[in-house]
């Protein structure tokens, strides 16, 4: 018996594995979430360290990484009260993801099932349906929770992956920051600035499954501290398949553009202005067509007043329309919602408390 040393493939050399060894995260996992932290706050922090230099850490210096998602404020990553996964943008090309549920894969403590070829079952933590009611989903800080089924409707979460900065998956209830839904974690999908996405991007494929698929994306700069983005997308698949070789009837096709706009008009002080809009036909498993539409605009405005301090208002509104073939019923309702966030030291030992407020309007 001859016996072929196992080599390692260097082409897969940077690609993020979330595992742990006696209680403590690896060095690959703690270079992810460092790399979404700087991310975060790279219009900030101008000298971001590059991933061979992550690499010279030593892993007391990876667990001083600052990270943001878990208060709401920078904090050491030894000291945040939550375990916390990044799916980065290389993650997400590596892995041939063509939907924002397939991305999702990739976090070990998410449950993602497929039910048919557009609808999806995610969660955490067990008791996974299609409308589960326990995990907060957020988009660029807009909640994506449909209050008419109390759940998310995956099938028209969309969007261009090339422009998805990151995905913050962070386990455990999160209630008291993000509030409702944040019982069994949060989901939270942060896309890429305007100014991190000059230039023209262009994506087209088809197969077997899903028959055919086309993006576009432009960015550029509008006037000195704005820049904006315009993008689009269509794709088009087949219908799954039975064991007896039967089609399920349930092909889609859905088309989506959207658009931001970045402004910094001094350091202190930066706003965004951003929108998807989409329509689509899913086929259903009972016979007929659901038609699915609607849309969103969000708004934020952000100010610095210190390290320690900081102001942000965030408002949206969304609206959704969904016309159901069995029983012929067509539904449309809207949300619309405007935050107000305040951090501010607490007490001389370093601390920070938020001080938020809301309205919430279906």
């Amino acid at each position: 018996m001859t016996i072929h040393p196992v080599r390692a493939n260097p082409d897969r050399a940077d690609t993020i594995h979330h595992r742990r060894v006696s209680g403590v995260p690896t060095l690959s996992l703690l270079a992810a979430i460092c790399l979404s932290a700087f991310a975060g706050r790279s219009q900030a922090d101008t000298d971001t360290p590059s991933t061979g230099e992550l690499k010279q850490l030593s892993v007391e210096e990876l667990m001083n990484i600052q990270v943001t998602s878990v208060a709401r404020h920078p904090e050491k990553l030894l000291q945040a009260a939550a375990a916390i996964q990044v799916i980065t943008q290389e993650d997400i090309r590596r892995s041939g993801a063509t939907s924002l549920a397939q991305a999702l894969r990739l976090a070990d403590n998410l449950e993602v099932a497929q039910k048919n070829a557009h609808d999806w079952a995610i969660t955490a933590r067990g008791f996974n349906t299609a409308l589960g009611n326990k995990l907060l989903v957020m988009i660029d800080g807009r909640t994506v929770y449909t209050p008419l089924y109390s759940g998310v409707f995956w099938d028209v979460q969309d969007y261009l992956l090339e422009d998805i900065d990151r995905i913050e998956v962070i386990s455990g209830p999160g209630g008291t920051l993000w509030g409702a839904n944040a019982v069994n974690g949060v989901i939270n999908i942060i896309t890429k600035s305007a100014a991190d996405s000059r230039g023209l991007h262009v994506e087209a494929g088809g197969g077997s499954q899903l028959e055919e698929f086309g993006g576009a994306r432009y960015g550029g700069v509008l006037a000195p501290g704005v820049n904006f983005r315009v993008c689009g997308k269509y794709f088009d698949r087949d219908a799954e398949v039975f064991a007896n070789g039967g089609s399920a009837t349930d092909a889609w096709h859905q088309a989506q553009g959207g658009f931001r706009i970045d402004s910094q008009s001094s350091p202190q002080n930066t706003l965004s202005l951003h929108g998807d809009f989409y329509d689509g036909r899913e086929g259903m498993n009972t016979g007929g067509t659901e038609q699915t539409g609607g849309g969103n605009i969000v708004g934020h405005w952000s100010h610095v007043f210190s390290d320690r301090s900081d102001m942000s208002l965030q408002a949206y509104y969304d609206r959704t329309h969904l016309v159901d073939p069995i029983p012929a019923d067509a539904e449309a309702f809207a949300t619309h919602s405007t935050d107000l966030d305040r951090r501010h030291p607490a007490d001389e030992w370093g601390r920070d408390a938020h001080d938020r407020g809301g309205i919430l309007c279906l």
